[in-house]
Formats: C-alpha cells, structure tokens, sequence
C-alpha cells in the first residue's frame, strides 16, 4: 500500500456504456497546472474508449493536499496510491511534464504496477 497523500480527482464515466472494468485511464496535469485543464480530453478519451478516465490534482496544486514535500518520488507514491483506489489492474498513466515525470518515476521504481 502507498504512503502518498489522497490527490483530489475528477472521474469521468462513459455515458451510456459499459466500462472495461479492468482499465482505467489516470491524467496528471504539469507544474501549475489542475487537473480541471483535462477535462474537454479525459470527456473525449472515456466516450471514445469506453474507460474510466480520472484527472487528478497532484499535491501542492490546486484541491490536493498541500505538503512541505514536493519531490518526484512523493508525486509517484501519490500516483500509486490513486491507482491502489481505483483497483483497476489495467491502468494506464499519462502525464504532461511533471506528471510525465513523476508517471516514469512510478514506472521505473514499481515495475508490477
């Protein structure tokens, strides 16, 4: 289980279709972005692939929490921590910028996630 802090998230539901209950998409926006700034894309990519897509405020930013702490390897226990809520073994992670990075921290420091 993660330590990070519980990102505040917006979670975006294919209208009128079944979900694939197994893959989710997670979006963590750049250095002073929100996750508001993905909302137009995370509608469009749930509608079109028919999957969860959640946008999250990573810590520090917009409603997430707020810590003294702010480095990568921080924002990647956050990220894994959101996924461990959501519990679909198929997520994919994108990032833009500080998200990108902390999404590849993630990926090199927890490889069965």
């Amino acid at each position: 289980s993660a330590k990070g802090v519980a990102l505040f998230e917006d979670v975006y539901n294919p209208p009128n279709e079944i979900a694939d209950p197994e893959r989710c998409l997670i979006i963590a926006h750049g250095l002073f972005g929100f996750r508001t700034n993905w909302r137009s894309l995370a509608k469009a990519f749930s509608e079109r692939a028919k999957i969860k897509v959640v946008t999250v405020d990573m810590r520090n930013h917009g409603d997430s929490p707020y810590t003294d702490s702010m480095n990568y390897c921080d924002m990647a226990s956050d990220l894994i921590r959101t996924i461990e809520k959501h519990q679909m073994p198929k997520t994919i992670l994108m990032g833009h910028s500080m998200g990108g990075k902390a999404a590849m921290i993630l990926a090199l420091e927890k490889v069965s996630i």
